[in-house]
């Protein structure tokens, strides 16, 4: 197999100045993103009737297998979003999956659990991840091919969680015992619809969504350079076709998830600190056990803005990091509450917040910053980010 950056090489030339470096813009030149979200939500009717022609048999199937292995219900839609997350991983990070020695995927896994277990050690955990994770993608880049086997599929999922792709491995590990279940011919036709399902998806999501992304900024054999021995290169590094996989999961998910969350009995809105105006200690937010509150000290704010028209609806804001999210809910008690929750997120990291938004007992709507731009992952110094408001608060709407 040719590596995804060989298969999706036709990305779209977009104009830089609508990005300023950035990897995305939900403005793409305009003034808003109001724009955006007319093509999203045009693109996924379009995406989902096409899917229901031409893969129900497909899907019917896996949804049958799934349900007499006892695997969590899932919708139409669902299966299909989940396999074409699956394929696109494959295309991009099967083959450096599979060249992996399992010994460094062992040591990367056991430092990403202390990274979880002692938060304290963050800092120095993920810059030793980063110095291993270097070395393995420059050592052993693109020397295998990925193979149609169970094993290979959890070397893949394991490969994805130690590269800052947690949330999506955790979702995906959920397929484990379908794969297992699967004969050898019934997976690889599994695995090729996937793949297949992938090429569709990057000719037809480019013809509603291309303005919105730029190209792919580095070949294949400079993937990694820029940002070879930081935890989350893999993540900094994502390609174009994966950023519209996160235009179009997000509205998905909230499809999904609209029933449950009308339904909630209280509402919270969770954004980003990189939508404050301060990126740095000048900013005069109080910390809660749900998160970090506004003080509106800046009438700039983004986030005052939202805090002061959502206290007018009685609906609380708080400032959560998005690699943050289970850990808050947990020790706030509020896991499990079927809390209905807005949550604003870069488009790679706030579909799969929605899925653990999902697996906490949230009922969760996601908003897609128009751009992406925090210290953790996009800027050294951080840029203050931006929101459609008006799409944000249309999602509080019965």
């Amino acid at each position: 197999m040719t590596s995804a950056k060989g298969n999706f090489s036709h990305s779209p030339s977009v104009s830089k100045n609508h990005f300023d470096n950035k990897a995305y813009s939900l403005k793409a030149g305009s003034s808003n993103s109001d724009a955006y979200f007319s093509d999203i939500a045009l693109f996924a009717d379009y995406w989902s009737a096409y899917l229901h022609t031409h893969l129900k048999e497909t899907v019917d199937q896996v949804l049958d297998q799934r349900d007499f292995l006892n695997l969590p219900t899932l919708s139409f839609d669902e299966v299909c979003l989940e396999m074409l997350a699956l394929g696109i991983n494959i295309l991009e990070h099967g083959d450096q999956a599979e060249s992996t020695p399992a010994w460094l995927l062992h040591i990367l896994d056991g430092l990403y659990s202390l990274r979880e277990r002692y938060a304290r050690f963050e800092a120095p955990l993920d810059l030793l991840r980063g110095w291993l994770g270097g070395y393995c993608l420059n050592t052993y880049r693109s020397q295998k091919y990925f193979n149609n086997l169970p094993e290979s599929l959890s070397k893949l999922i394991q490969w994805m969680k130690v590269f800052a792709l947690d949330s999506q491995a955790l979702r995906l590990s959920g397929w484990g015992p379908y794969f297992s279940a699967c004969g050898v011919f019934e997976l690889k036709y599994f695995l090729d619809t996937c793949r297949n399902l992938v090429y569709t998806f990057s000719t037809d999501s480019e013809n509603y969504l291309k303005k919105y992304t730029a190209s792919d900024h580095n070949p294949i054999e400079d993937k990694y350079s820029r940002y070879a021995f930081q935890y989350d290169s893999v993540l900094r590094q994502s390609s174009a076709i994966e950023y519209r996989l996160g235009f179009l999961g997000t509205e998905i998910l909230n499809r999904v998830y609209r029933k449950k969350f009308q339904q909630s009995h209280s509402r919270l809105i969770i954004l980003p600190p990189c939508l404050r105006r301060w990126q740095n200690d000048s900013c005069q937010a109080t910390q809660t056990p749900l998160g970090a509150q506004c003080s509106a000290c800046h009438p700039d704010c983004k986030v005052n803005q939202i805090t002061q028209k959502a206290a007018r609806l009685n609906i609380p804001v708080v400032m959560i990091p998005d690699d943050s999210l289970k850990k808050t809910c947990v020790s706030s008690g509020q896991a499990g509450s079927g809390l209905g929750v807005i949550g604003a997120a870069c488009a790679l990291r706030n579909w799969c917040a929605g899925w653990a938004a999902n697996e906490l007992g949230l009922n969760a709507q996601g908003i897609i910053l128009d751009n992406a731009g925090c210290r953790k992952h996009w800027s050294k110094c951080g840029n203050s980010t931006d929101v459609n408001m008006d799409r944000l608060f249309s999602l509080l709407e019965f």
